[in-house]
């Protein structure tokens, strides 16, 4: 029944509005506000959705007391002297090897980084047991 009920109202509004779909779509909000049959009608396919929806919504959020909650913090003020304000920005944008925005994967890699000691270490002791063991792997 309330699908007829919903199809009937739309039509109607269709008819009032002379095919017009955008005024037919705010003719029945309007309409929702008042007719309590023709909101459930709308809305029957998607109300567990909608109510599962406001349930997570109100579960993720910290549960506080309007009195217990503390005020919102003051912005921090910049310690720094206007003319450096922003200059680490202007000079990454300066960049030569600086990628651009969804082009990442074609920018020149970033150079090396020299090797510690400890590394180089360790590599020449691989190479030479491997010498030694005759192992070619």
């Amino acid at each position: 029944m309330s699908r007829e009920y919903v199809e009937e109202r739309i039509r109607a509004a269709l008819k009032a509005t002379k095919g017009h779909p955008l005024k037919a779509q705010q003719r029945i909000i309007a309409e929702v506000a008042q007719d309590h049959r023709l909101l459930l009608g709308l809305t029957q396919g998607h109300l567990t959705g909608i109510v599962a929806l406001w349930v997570n919504r109100i579960l993720s959020r910290p549960q506080r007391d309007a009195a217990d909650a503390p005020p919102p913090a003051a912005p921090k003020s910049l310690d720094m002297a206007p003319e450096t304000f922003g200059k680490e920005i202007l000079q990454a944008l300066q960049g030569k090897a600086t990628p651009q925005f969804g082009q990442e994967s074609y920018a020149a890699r970033p150079g090396h980084k020299q090797a510690s000691q400890a590394h180089i270490n360790a590599i020449k002791s691989m190479a030479r047991r491997v010498n030694k063991d005759g192992d070619k792997h």
